[in-house]
């Protein structure tokens, strides 16, 4: 199984953001804002919906009209979301930064929600390499309904190295749904870790679409606890690896109580140079009752020099349990499906985005469907 590792002497490559300067003195003349406005699909976002945007972890401008029960404050907190695929190093520079100049946030939501929360977090550049953290933490209050969608990205030029690291964690409480949609997409010589951690209370349900996709590097780690009685979690997640991208996953579900649910479906594809490892684990610990449990991992090379990594593991330590499956597959798109599309009259291209679209989507149509529609144009693309 292969891994990509993001070491120290790496990291020393990079300029901290505020080393003499905060987010806020950032450039703003060099970004094209027009630019940043078509990659982070500000046109589709209805005008009534509730936005947050961020620039290198500080908040730079909200509409909030129609948010009521949603409280956000910066933290003080010195604690960091520890995961356990992330360097020690890494985790102690991203607080240290953090501590000095804020970027830590915490959300509360207290009431369900009409419409989606859209929280945009994009990264810019001031100097020739430069790092970015940021942290938010979400509690969503017991039986309360919400829809978050997070869309992640930079504005550097394509030759422009950085580094962005960014830690989450949602607490869903008991009775409470959330769906969660977020996309991390990335120029071509930007590094992007993130950490995501999920902990759901009794009878909590939580469902993650997300797609990932650009970036010289690209590591996300994913942590779902099912901590209370009857929660349940969806996992739907999209890797796409172009050029010479290099994308890791790390996703781990635990299921720590009974009835406990999970459902996850991994699809990947990988094109040109691009490589991407994904390892997907659920673990059903002793004395956890009453266990369902779906790990589905399929994969699509586009190219002969294209290369996935896949390793699905089920890890049950007793037999009280009511179903688990899981599967992978790598292959190709199928020559007979092409022939048959192309001799009903479409191009070869036109036959191949046709399958590509029926292959990823599983994920996208969980997803807004302006923005679901947005994603497969610029992927395809």
């Amino acid at each position: 199984m292969k891994t990509s590792q993001l070491s120290e002497a790496d990291f020393r490559d990079y300029a901290l953001i505020g080393e003499g300067a905060t987010a806020s003195t950032v450039s703003r003349e060099a970004i094209d804002w027009s630019h940043f406005y078509q990659h982070f699909y500000g046109h589709l976002i209805p005008p009534e919906s509730p936005v947050w945007v961020f620039e290198n972890g500080a908040l730079v401008a909200q509409s909030d009209a129609g948010a009521k029960g949603v409280q956000l404050t910066e933290s003080q907190a010195a604690d960091a979301v520890v995961r356990k695929k992330t360097p020690d190093w890494l985790l102690a520079c991203a607080e240290a930064a953090l501590n000095q100049r804020g970027g830590k946030w915490d959300w509360q939501i207290t009431a369900s929600q009409d419409a989606p929360l859209i929280i945009l977090h994009f990264y810019t550049s001031a100097k020739p390499k430069q790092a970015a953290f940021t942290r938010h933490a979400f509690t969503v209050a017991p039986t309360v309904r919400v829809s978050v969608v997070e869309i992640v990205g930079d504005l550097h030029p394509e030759d422009l190295s950085g580094l962005c690291y960014g830690q989450t964690s949602i607490k869903v409480s008991a009775g409470a749904a959330v769906q969660h949609q977020r996309l991390s997409l990335a120029t071509a010589e930007m590094t992007v870790m993130s950490d995501l951690a999920v902990d759901c209370a009794c009878e909590a349900a939580y469902d993650l679409h997300t797609v990932v996709s650009g970036g010289k590097q690209h590591q996300a780690n994913i942590d779902v606890s099912l901590a209370g009685t009857a929660a349940k979690a969806t996992v739907n997640y999209l890797h796409w690896a172009n050029h010479q991208e290099q994308l890791d996953t790390a996703l781990d579900v635990q299921h720590l109580a009974d009835e406990a649910i999970s459902e996850v479906v991994i699809r990947g594809v990988a094109d040109k140079r691009g490589t991407s490892s994904v390892t997907g684990t659920i673990h059903i610990p002793p004395k956890v009752k009453k266990s369902r449990a779906q790990l589905e991992n399929k994969n699509i090379l586009l190219s002969r020099d294209a290369t996935i990594h896949s390793r699905p593991q089920l890890v049950i330590e007793h037999d009280d349990i009511q179903q688990c499956t899981h599967g992978a597959t790598i292959g190709c798109l199928s020559p007979e499906d092409l022939f048959y599309l192309q001799s009903r009259g479409l191009s070869s291209e036109q036959a191949k985005q046709m399958l590509l679209s029926s292959f990823i989507d599983p994920i996208l149509s969980g997803f807004v469907p302006v923005f679901g529609a947005a994603v497969r144009e610029q992927l395809h693309a």
